[in-house]
């Protein structure tokens, strides 16, 4: 899933987000809205991570997303 993909359905992945970085509020994402860039900084914030360690997970939570959406639609 590409980034604009996640943008474009931020809405619905939020159960997804949030089951992977439970430390961000619903604030938190509503203020993300989507945007990679206020992810990275929400997550490097949140978690005390370095910017290039923020980096790294998302990249590795984007990576995974498809896996785990489909991990979560099978139990609907």
């Amino acid at each position: 899933m590409n980034w604009l993909q996640i943008q474009e359905e931020w809405h619905k992945l939020r159960d997804a987000v949030r089951e992977s970085w439970g430390e961000l509020s619903n604030e938190d994402l509503a203020v993300i809205d989507g945007k990679r860039e206020r992810f990275i900084s929400a997550i490097q914030e949140k978690y005390g991570f370095a910017r290039h360690e923020a980096e790294k997970r998302v990249r590795l939570w984007q990576k995974n997303l498809k896996t785990s959406l489909h991990s979560i639609n099978s139990r609907v």
